[in-house]
């Protein structure tokens, strides 16, 4: 994703749900109520697993890349993860996530 939270390359989820919404037979909000939503359709080790390329992507030096499992594309949508990537505080990231303000406070422990 670019500095400004423009994603710029985005792979193919291994959920039944993710396939499909991939597939635009889905929207977001249809997706992430869905009752398939956890549902893998490709694991290591599974016959017929996958192995997903894609065409080199360039990134720059304030692109930040989100390596995550499907479990956070199963409970976040996707402007939501962006969000709190793009956002240069947590503070601020918390708010936009819980509508209201959050105090973060820092572990003082050794």
């Amino acid at each position: 994703m670019s500095g400004d939270g423009r994603i710029k390359l985005e792979t193919i989820p291994h959920s039944i749900i993710g396939v499909v919404l991939s597939n635009g037979e889905l929207d977001d909000k249809m997706a992430m109520h869905h009752a398939l939503r956890h549902v893998m359709q490709n694991i290591i080790g599974m016959p017929g697993m996958w192995v997903e390329t894609a065409e080199l992507t360039q990134f720059d030096n304030l692109d930040t890349v989100i390596l995550a499992s499907d479990v956070l594309w199963d409970n976040l949508y996707r402007d939501e993860a962006v969000g709190q990537v793009v956002h240069p505080s947590l503070e601020e990231a918390a708010y936009l996530r819980f509508g209201a303000p959050v105090q973060i406070v820092p572990n003082h422990r050794k």
